[in-house]
């Protein structure tokens, strides 16, 4: 059923990952919500990720998909939230915040560093992309999730369940519960405590360096 909603392309070149020499997974073992699946266990993101925020965390950072900025839901959830900070929607195609109207929480198209955009970040709120969620691990930040599908809404159990943020639906979302968990998230301890115990293991994983045995592992087949 869950491959039903793939078309045909993606599914495609299936046979080809299964016929792979070798297979390496590139996110931490946290959010690796297939480990079970599999006889060995992801080596970490290859790219480079962000330092343990050490700034007083106080601003909202959100990162959403492509018209999330014509959901009414997640917007006004998002200023409910009553938060200050930045939300980056790439492709931003209307400020969902009107001219006339003054909001702390500022919408934008520009991309993101990921390795210095959690400074001072006590609450990171995103659709569930697995590549952000690193980040936000990785820099001690916890998060609330907004899941657009079931892969993503997987990815967010995993922080809800490891008591590093709330995890949602999208497609059952109120504005007023995402504005809640938002600002739970964003002061509650126990969030932040468990954000940086995770991100203290992250750490240790890119120790290990992960583009180094990436390289090492593609030598081995050349």
């Amino acid at each position: 059923m869950a491959l039903a909603k793939f078309s045909r392309e993606p599914l495609s070149a299936f046979p080809d990952v299964c016929r792979a020499d070798a297979t390496l997974v590139t996110n931490f073992p946290a959010l690796d919500i297939y480990a079970s699946t599999r006889g060995f266990a992801a080596i970490g993101p290859l790219a480079k990720m962000p330092s343990i925020n050490s700034a007083r965390p106080k601003n909202l950072f959100g990162y959403f998909g492509s018209g999330t900025e014509f959901n009414p839901r997640i917007v006004n959830g998002l200023l409910g939230s009553g938060c200050s900070g930045r939300v980056v929607i790439p492709g931003l195609r209307s400020n969902p915040v009107k001219d006339h109207f003054t909001t702390p929480l500022k919408f934008t198209s520009q991309l993101a560093d990921l390795s210095t955009a959690f400074e001072g970040t006590a609450v990171f709120a995103s659709h569930g992309g697995a590549q952000t969620m690193a980040a936000a691990l990785c820099a001690g930040v916890p998060q609330v999730v907004v899941a657009i599908d079931d892969e993503k809404g997987l990815l967010g159990r995993c922080i809800a369940d490891l008591g590093a943020g709330i995890s949602l639906r999208a497609e059952n979302l109120q504005s007023k519960d995402l504005g809640a968990a938002i600002r739970l998230v964003a002061t509650e301890p126990k969030f932040r405590r468990a954000a940086l115990a995770l991100s203290k293991q992250c750490h240790a994983i890119m120790h290990e360096a992960p583009m180094e045995k990436a390289i090492l592992k593609i030598e081995e087949l050349i």
